[in-house]
């Protein structure tokens, strides 16, 4: 048992546990409702000018509405740098561009791990998610 407790101690918290959210261009929804997905202009994306969209679907149990576009949400998001203390919090204007794509466009003030808060409004729910990218170098 004493070995049990000494192997969980040395587990938690370890080099491994940064604190960071995986990089990623997909998330759900905090309540499941919607997945979303980043798609990047450049791709990778650099420090400098970005176009980012984000596909909005559902997350349903019925067929028909899993995975369909959702048409006439609010997204407004705010992008932070935690590990760059200079670089200013970003808050890009994303517009419904057609069925499901909602198009924001913005300038990365550094390189490095940027963390993007959503909120989702909807009719049917209003929402929240979390997406992390890493910015490159131009």
């Amino acid at each position: 048992m004493l070995l049990a407790i000494l192997l969980s101690a040395c587990t938690e918290g370890g080099p491994e546990d940064t604190g960071r959210l995986p990089i990623s261009n997909e998330a759900d929804s905090r309540s499941g409702t919607y997945h979303l997905e980043a798609r990047f202009t450049p791709d990778p994306p650099v420090a400098g000018d970005q176009d980012l969209e984000l596909v909005l679907t559902w997350n349903a149990e019925d067929d028909l509405l899993d995975g369909a576009l959702v048409a006439g949400a609010t997204l407004q998001g705010i992008l932070t740098a935690p590990e760059a203390e200079d670089a200013p919090a970003l808050r890009p204007d994303f517009v419904e561009a057609s069925l499901g794509s909602y198009e924001a466009t913005f300038t990365w003030s550094a390189a490095g791990y940027w963390v993007l808060d959503l909120t989702i409004g909807d009719l049917a729910a209003d929402d929240s998610a979390r997406l992390a990218f890493e910015v490159g170098s131009p």
